[in-house]
């Protein structure tokens, strides 16, 4: 039922964004003003970057970009951190009103029972759960491989070492070697962890999360509404 629920709300959200351009006008003109400056800097340290490894151009440029794309940077937090601030008040009314159309999304998909959101809510946050424990497995799976090839791996040195004590050029090449196979290994390996833990599954526990976020704040609007009326009841 969750993974139903989930697939509504994924194409909810699709139907509600819209495409990134849509996206880009809700932000206020300064907000866009630094993205494009932000994208501008890195594309010309981009193509400095370039220009001046083929000796195009003297390679102290690349310094200029750099640095504005930094400032820029900067500008761009201070900007945001303080603009989350100051609308604060407004976010949350902009939020709430995102909570109720959720909602009214999943009342016409006949899902309206608050118990029953509450209940999805458990679900989802077991399903997060059960991902937390995979992306564990799967790396703890690597690390004990990685502990199964080190430890012949180092006994084959010793070895090797006490079998040669007095050719140490060849003994520096063959320990270089080793390591550098080992070092080879791990980063296949590390990298195969990377994209089936972060491109896959930590994709899929996100979406969990955000829509056990959303559901849960239908619930605590919901709360806080019947709070308020039963204070105006008893007034």
């Amino acid at each position: 039922m969750e993974n139903y629920i989930l697939n509504c709300y994924l194409k909810w959200l699709k139907q509600r964004n819209g495409t990134i351009f849509k996206q880009l006008s809700k932000l206020t003109m300064t907000a866009n003003v630094l993205i494009v400056l932000l994208f501008s800097m890195l594309f010309i340290l981009f193509v400095l970057t370039i220009l001046a490894f083929y000796k195009c151009v003297d390679p102290n440029v690349i310094y200029t970009p750099m640095i504005l794309e930094i400032i820029t940077g900067i500008v761009s937090y201070i900007y945001t951190s303080r603009y989350e601030i100051d609308q604060s008040y407004s976010n949350l009314q902009h939020y709430k009103k995102y909570c109720d159309e959720l909602y009214e999304m999943l009342s016409h998909n006949h899902i309206s029972s608050y118990s029953f959101i509450c209940e999805v809510i458990n679900r989802l946050e077991k399903k997060i759960e059960i991902l937390n424990k995979k992306i564990e497995s799967i790396h703890g799976r690597v690390n004990k491989l990685m502990e199964m090839l080190i430890i012949p791996l180092s006994l084959s040195i010793i070895g090797t070492f006490l079998d040669n004590q007095d050719d140490k050029q060849s003994i520096v090449l063959y320990v270089f070697t080793i390591l550098v196979g080992v070092g080879f290994i791990y980063i296949i390996l590390a990298g195969s962890v990377y994209l089936i833990s972060n491109l896959t599954i930590k994709k899929q526990q996100e979406k969990y999360m955000q829509l056990a976020n959303d559901l849960q704040s239908i619930v605590d609007f919901r709360k806080t509404e019947c709070t308020g009326e039963t204070n105006e009841d008893e007034s």
